[in-house]
């Protein structure tokens, strides 16, 4: 059965309140993701273990969940190559959804743009997560590629929303889209974290 990506509403989120915890892995990867366990230096969520280390955006790379080091678009669909250099490959036939958002502005995520293209369960068993370090071939997308990494985003958007027009983009997708702004921000780690462990 294909795997139906769980989007955030399209509204915009509610800044989480401050008494508000999650139960089990999900709160142990809050606890340790935000620094606030002082008992910790790591914690083992998920069945990853999340470092954490305040040292920009190497850090943060380390410390989430599904990031790929490369993804090459090819006529297909998508070529990816995790960081323990495993390769896998997305047709676009397969991608049943795609997600832009921001990290919150606290470092280390200093307000990243991520990009989720979401497969389905038999293409792979996992989200290809595009970050900063990600490298992409941005250049294989009409028009080429352009100066910016946001704007390079926005149209790998729209290439994808063409290629796979059964792919589900929910509203904030859509909005940064159509530009010019950037994608709707996790207002805290924690509404980060419930968006992603949807993905198991």
């Amino acid at each position: 059965m294909p795997l139906t990506p769980k989007v955030p509403d399209n509204q915009a989120p509610a800044a989480a309140s401050p008494m508000k915890t999650l139960s089990g892995d999900a709160e142990k990867l809050r606890l340790t993701l935000t620094g606030r366990n002082p008992t910790l230096s790591q914690a083992t969520a998920l069945g990853r273990t999340f470092e954490v280390k305040k040292l920009g955006v190497d850090s943060a790379r380390k410390s989430l969940r599904f990031i790929v080091h490369r993804c090459e678009i090819v006529d297909a669909g998508l070529r990816v190559t995790l960081p323990s250099g495993e390769a896998r490959s997305i047709p676009f036939a397969g991608i049943v959804g795609v997600v832009a958002r921001l990290l919150p502005l606290d470092p280390p995520w200093d307000g990243a743009l991520i990009l989720d293209v979401v497969p389905s369960v038999d293409v792979s068993p996992e989200p290809v997560r595009i970050f900063a370090t990600t490298v992409v071939g941005y250049a294989a997308i009409p028009g080429g590629a352009s100066a910016s990494r946001l704007d390079n985003t926005r149209r790998l958007v729209a290439f994808l929303q063409e290629k796979c027009p059964a792919a589900v983009l929910d509203e904030p997708t859509q909005e940064f889209m159509r530009g010019p702004k950037g994608p709707l921000r996790f207002a805290s780690m924690t509404q980060f974290i419930e968006y992603d462990i949807s993905y198991h």
